[in-house]
């Protein structure tokens, strides 16, 4: 059954901030989604209603999931042969129990309900790094951040400034600024995911606000290889601006419009990372065989590599690697590219 008008009942609740948004405010804007899913017009309308489905401030709901909770949640409706307090009582009292949507029932519910909120807002492409290490770690800074008005793109262009300071490190050169340097550029990428969670928590997802961070994160890699080359000397330093180099032209090819994916196959990919899977062909072993080869190097994963190496003192054997998988993902752009000319 699709709904057509829906009534919020409002209480002191109505004005708690949870994960950044206050009650009323992230009720409206999970109907607004709601609606946009099954093809309804979202309006919002302050008239007294004749009749409508309700709802209470007090229901946190996680993204995409109101409509699970209206499938399995009673259908009550304001149709006034109840007094107010009844109509909260009722729906109080008949509020199913769910993972992904939650009944406040005092400020105290707050904390927990963002927690597990903040639990589930990982991306599908996350690394096992981010999924395990960076994420667990950096959730209580997010949680602090969405106390305060920061926008995604806001606290993007903040956390810049460390490739910036890492960049400075890199270039002097020794064991304890390449290691310093290493693990300023590891909390980069730590910090980094803040600006999604935010986005995802207020419902201020915008393609423009992608771009900005897939262009600091590109701009933060040519920062850090040719730094690093240029703090280790020699070949090392033609080593570190050639890859810079080929990391532009890598990145501007996988920008390009492509193909789409099977979901099945895609959905662990990052949009500029898809033609590597669809590079592989057909054939379902090379398709986990490309999927492994991706989980094994995208940006986590390596990251936290370089820093191991900067530790045992291999800072030099961090751009082999960074350099290999580059040629490779460039070679199999131009595969892909070649192919479909043909």
């Amino acid at each position: 059954m699709i709904e057509t008008q829906f009534v919020i009942l409002t209480d002191e609740a109505t004005d708690w901030r949870v994960a950044g948004l206050c009650q009323l405010d992230r009720l409206q804007l999970a109907l607004r989604e709601f609606a946009g899913t099954t093809g309804l017009l979202w309006e919002r309308n302050t008239e007294r209603p004749s009749d409508g489905r309700i709802i209470s401030t007090r229901l946190f709901v996680h993204r995409k999931a109101l409509g699970d909770f209206l499938a399995v949640a009673p259908d009550l409706r304001s149709n006034f042969a109840s007094s107010w307090p009844e109509l909260f009582e009722k729906f109080e009292s008949t509020c199913p129990t769910g993972t992904r949507w939650h009944y406040l029932r005092s400020p105290n519910d707050i904390a927990p309900a963002e927690m597990e909120f903040l639990c589930r807002t990982a991306k599908a492409q996350d690394g096992v790094v981010s999924r395990f290490i960076n994420r667990p770690l950096t959730r209580p800074i997010t949680r602090l951040l969405l106390k305060f008005p920061i926008t995604p793109t806001c606290w993007t262009l903040t956390i810049f400034v460390l490739p910036l300071l890492s960049a400075i490190f890199l270039v002097r050169g020794s064991y304890f600024s390449i290691v310093i340097g290493t693990a300023i550029y590891q909390l980069y990428s730590m910090l980094d995911g803040c600006d999604g969670e935010i986005a995802r928590a207020k419902y201020l997802e915008s393609k423009r606000g992608g771009r900005i961070d897939d262009f600091c994160d590109i701009l933060g890699a040519l920062l850090f290889v040719s730094a690093l080359g240029v703090g280790l000397g020699g070949a090392y330093a033609v080593e570190g601006f050639a890859l810079a180099a080929l990391i532009a032209v890598n990145e501007w090819l996988l920008h390009l419009p492509q193909p789409g994916l099977p979901n099945d196959v895609s959905v662990a990919a990052y949009p500029r990372h898809r033609r590597l899977l669809e590079t592989a062909g057909a054939s379902p072993l090379r398709q986990k065989i490309a999927w492994m080869v991706l989980q094994a190097t995208k940006r986590d994963v390596g990251i936290l590599l370089f820093l191991l190496l900067a530790l045992v003192g291999l800072s030099q054997w961090i751009l082999h690697p960074w350099l290999l998988v580059t040629l490779t993902t460039l070679l199999l752009n131009l595969i892909s590219r070649s192919r479909a000319r043909d």
